[in-house]
């Protein structure tokens, strides 16, 4: 009977380990509880802003790290990312993308200002990606701060008429040289289209009228590293 009441118990054991390890993989295990409240404690002390947790990304029973995305009044339709980590020393590291959100509009500002130096009529396209700030940054860094330290994360593309100018390369270089000197190391895509296409892309369709459709002329398509160098640089 002893052999029957433990392998029993074998069983029941590996049909729960079996279920943890469903929901790990699956994604829906619940949030760590201690770490849940780290993170949302954190978050309001650095930023001064009452934050909630809508969803939980990465991280397993094993973890020291566990990613959310959180909601704020701030920016209530925006799902900012942040990631908690307990260290090898006990301590906790939280590192976010708030910022990004803060600083948003006076980036795009900043963009649309150096693009409107080489290109006369253009579209922007620029979205922020979940990429994680050092929490070293401050929270209270000021703009200049902020895109020097972030700036590598930054992907944008830009819609310029074609007026069939034998300068496009002496543009982009331009272009490139501006992006370097307010140390803006970026990725970025330059379409070049007809002045039709041109008023008709906005920021919903872009992906699928200017790209999958392909109404371009010429792409220049380059990523800076923060040294200045290129990632990559191609024509097409």
């Amino acid at each position: 009977m002893k052999g029957d009441e433990d392998m029993n118990k074998r069983r029941i054991f590996s049909l729960l380990l079996a279920s943890i390890l469903l929901l790990e993989v699956s994604g829906c295990m619940p949030f760590s509880p201690k770490l849940t409240d780290v993170a949302l404690k954190m978050m309001k002390e650095k930023y001064g802003v009452e934050f909630t947790i809508v969803e939980r990304w990465g991280g397993t029973l094993s973890s020291k790290s566990y990613g959310y995305l959180v909601t704020c009044d701030s920016f209530p339709d925006d799902k900012i990312n942040i990631e908690v980590t307990r260290m090898d020393d006990g301590t906790i590291r939280c590192r976010d993308n708030y910022l990004s959100y803060f600083y948003y509009e006076q980036t795009k500002e900043k963009l649309n200002e150096i693009i409107g130096t080489v290109f006369q009529e253009w579209k922007l396209r620029y979205k922020i990606q979940p990429y994680l700030i050092s929490e070293l940054i401050s929270s209270n860094a000021s703009f200049d701060e902020f895109i020097k330290v972030t700036s590598i994360f930054i992907s944008i593309n830009v819609c310029v008429v074609d007026n069939n100018t034998d300068n496009k390369q002496q543009n982009i270089d331009t272009l490139i040289n501006l992006f370097i000197n307010n140390n803006i190391f970026l990725s970025c895509g330059v379409f070049y289209t007809n002045l039709s296409n041109f008023i008709n892309i906005d920021f919903n369709n872009y992906q699928s009228y200017m790209v999958i459709d392909n109404r371009y002329n010429a792409i220049c398509s380059f990523a800076l590293k923060e040294n200045g160098d290129f990632l990559y640089f191609d024509w097409s």
